[in-house]
């Protein structure tokens, strides 16, 4: 089930001496509400007009919300903290394995070429 909601404004036909009822939706002129209506969900033709606050009268027929899919993945774990390694430890292991290194390129590039 479903409502939309129109609004009909009653206008006098001069010539003829009856009355006219133009039907909009929003802003838009629209056929009567039972004029070539069609379900919007599956497209059947076969609907009723019901007037407007049925739905609102009777909760009963509308459907009910669908339900929350359930959750296939389990819940990630906290990640924990990174290690804060101390400056002067670093400083202490890293300054002695920089100057080997640089020692050791030192010696295989500088000292073993031969001179000219």
């Amino acid at each position: 089930m479903w409502e939309q909601r129109y609004s009909v404004r009653t206008v006098s036909d001069d010539h003829h001496g009856g009355e006219i009822r133009v039907w909009k939706r929003g802003s838009a002129t629209v056929q009567p509400p039972w004029v070539s209506v069609s379900c919007p969900e599956c497209g059947a033709f076969q609907v009723t007009c019901l007037p407007y606050g049925f739905l609102s009268r009777h909760p009963e027929l509308t459907a009910a919300p669908e339900p929350r899919p359930l959750q296939l993945t389990p819940p990630a774990a906290p990640k924990a903290a990174p290690a804060v390694w101390p400056t002067r430890l670093l400083a202490a292991l890293g300054l002695p394995v920089l100057v080997f290194v640089g020692y050791e390129l030192w010696h295989n590039l500088v000292a073993l070429s031969p001179s000219h």
